[in-house]
């Protein structure tokens, strides 16, 4: 009995030094997160720095590219505060110190190749109004990474009986649902005199991946699996977030795998024809646009290859007109970085039409009431070009 009382004794003070550890090495919350894409723009608990006291604030082994901001919330006078570019608007170089800038709506850039960071420092003042951030890397800038083409589906395409009904569902982000682009493809079909209808499922800064996890966690009929289980769709369009093709290949081909094994083994008509919509570069990267289109090019052609699923060119047609027309030409297709302007979008309702119905881009009349029909009939001519240079 007295063995049992020293051993249960001991094992108590084993439990306390253990505890007493855990919560000497837990660090404190300092409310400050670093947001950017590879967050979804969200405070991530993963990016919250390390508040380790005197104004100094840490994140450990992160991975950065293009741009990001600084986010503070407490219960203080600083309940909302974002720190983000400079005065000048530099991009950020590893190892130097950038000072912010308490700004909304001006990120702070660090290029378009991930920078390994082994640790995010920021330093701020007494009243937090200032502050400054280093990158500390000992790792040279990489290159983006290009997905393995060696495995290859056919796609599969069911032919449709003639003047049968198209139902088509978008799946994706604001990139497919600014300016109401499902109305200006249904607004396509009825002066076509098609019977084929496109239905926005679309949720903004929602990543594939996110769009899953809201699927499993959230009530059935707030998710994506309710949507596409509520029709019998003909089509289904899926596009994730603009870069994702590009910082993170690998996830983003395994997000289209689980919509596409998703909709093909558990939705109402598993012969729907399946379209991933390829993405742009943002409207930042002009000096290396045609470079980093073609990663995004690439890497969506291959996760399609391996799906079997029709691949919709979008970004080739903003290259091509990039390339042809120059950067004045380019720009016209966004309204800020990465957002279509209207033009863009009928752009891509157009080549999503004629890919789903078979027709030519130059055979659709409607147009927007934003532009002229010189701007119509360019933006048409582009949508033919890009789906004909398409492998």
């Amino acid at each position: 009995m007295r063995f049992s009382l020293k051993v249960l004794q001991l094992c108590s003070l084993i439990g306390a030094i253990y505890l007493w550890g855990c919560k000497q090495t837990e660090a404190p919350h300092s409310h400050i997160w670093l947001r950017c894409e590879t967050t979804n723009w969200q405070r991530s608990a993963d990016w919250e720095f390390q508040d380790k006291g005197n104004g100094r604030y840490v994140l450990y082994q992160k991975d950065l590219f293009l741009d990001f901001l600084v986010d503070v919330k407490s219960a203080g006078k600083w309940n909302f505060l974002i720190w983000g570019a400079n005065s000048n608007d530099s991009i950020i170089q590893p190892n130097a110190t950038y000072q912010l800038g308490r700004t909304f709506g001006k990120f702070i850039q660090c290029g378009y190749n991930i920078i390994h960071c082994d640790s995010i420092v920021l330093i701020t003042s007494s009243n937090k109004r200032d502050a400054t951030i280093t990158l500390h890397t000992s790792q040279p800038v990489q290159e983006f990474t290009l997905l393995n083409d060696t495995t290859t589906r056919p796609v599969t395409i069911h032919h449709r009986e003639l003047n049968a009904k198209l139902q088509v569902l978008a799946v994706g982000n604001s990139l497919s649902g600014y300016n109401n682009q499902d109305s200006m493809f249904n607004a396509i079909a009825r002066q076509s005199g098609l019977n084929a209808t496109m239905t926005n499922g679309c949720k903004q800064k929602a990543s594939l991946e996110t769009l899953w996890n809201q699927s499993i966690c959230s009530n059935i009929n707030e998710s994506a699996w309710w949507l596409i289980f509520s029709r019998s769709w003909t089509h289904i369009v899926l596009q994730d977030l603009s870069l994702r093709p590009l910082y993170d290949p690998e996830g983003f081909a395994e997000s289209v795998h689980k919509w596409v094994n998703f909709i093909r083994n558990h939705t109402p008509n598993r012969d729907a024809d399946i379209m991933l919509v390829m993405n742009w570069p943002k409207a930042m990267l002009w000096k290396d646009y045609t470079k980093i289109h073609k990663f995004i090019a690439h890497n969506s052609r291959v996760v399609a290859n391996r799906e079997g699923i029709t691949l919709c060119p979008v970004g080739n047609a903003y290259t091509l007109l990039f390339e042809t027309a120059g950067y004045d030409a380019a720009k016209a297709l966004y309204i800020d970085d990465r957002h279509p302007s209207v033009a863009a979008s009928y752009l891509a309702a157009c080549m999503k039409y004629a890919q789903i119905t078979g027709t030519s881009p130059t055979d659709i009349h409607w147009q927007p009431i934003e532009f002229t029909p010189d701007v119509a009939k360019q933006m048409r001519l582009l949508a033919a070009q890009a789906l004909q240079k398409a492998p």
